[in-house]
């Protein structure tokens, strides 16, 4: 049902299904419960083995816990399933950042980058690494442009005529004792602009 993989031809109401099933997955994860997007991920995979997507997220949970070589397996066939999966590049690539293997995560970055040039922990992460590296112009380059896609992106979530819907389903989420990740984010979000638009 992957449909970049050309499985577009399965019956409308299973890829239907596995989307439904996908963006559940996605919301129980970013409000922090990761049992039950695992769950999800994992049935999904179970329907459509070529689901790449799915592979990937799987992966950010497995890493989220510590879980970094099986994270790195998931992540691999998130990629052998869909090469264009420029997020599961970019998670790749965080591993190896994390790990100081800094020039496999340039590949990752540097791979995703041609697909993704507005990915603004991607650009910090390509800028970091060249400045460890000494690389100053290429430092610059990537650095400023990290800057950059951070305040578009901050401005567009801002202005985004879903963002009230946004913080509604977040609140709801708090209401059901889940403070979750994406109310911190939405937080941080708005401390970021207004620390941008006063400085």
């Amino acid at each position: 049902m992957d449909k970049e993989k050309g499985y577009e031809q399965q019956p409308q109401d299973l890829v239907d299904k596995v989307e439904s099933m996908y963006q559940k997955g996605v919301l129980s994860l970013n409000r922090a419960q990761n049992k039950d997007a695992y769950e999800l991920f994992k049935k999904i995979i179970e329907i459509d083995p070529e689901h790449g997507k799915s592979y990937n997220k799987l992966g950010v949970i497995l890493a989220q816990v510590g879980e970094i070589d099986e994270a790195k397996k998931l992540f691999q066939t998130a990629l052998e399933k869909d090469q264009g999966n420029t997020s599961a590049k970019v998670n790749m690539g965080n591993l190896f950042f994390l790990e100081e293997d800094f020039d496999t995560a340039k590949k990752y970055y540097l791979d995703a980058y041609e697909k993704d040039k507005e990915n603004a922990v991607l650009l910090n992460n390509l800028a970091t690494i060249y400045k460890n590296q000494g690389q100053i112009e290429e430092y610059l380059k990537y650095f400023k442009l990290a800057q950059k896609f951070h305040k578009e992106n901050i401005k567009k979530e801002l202005s985004d005529d879903s963002f009230m819907n946004k913080t509604k389903e977040f609140v709801k989420g708090e209401k059901k004792g889940c403070l979750g990740p994406s109310l911190m984010i939405c937080l941080m979000v708005v401390i970021s602009f207004i620390f941008l638009t006063f400085s």
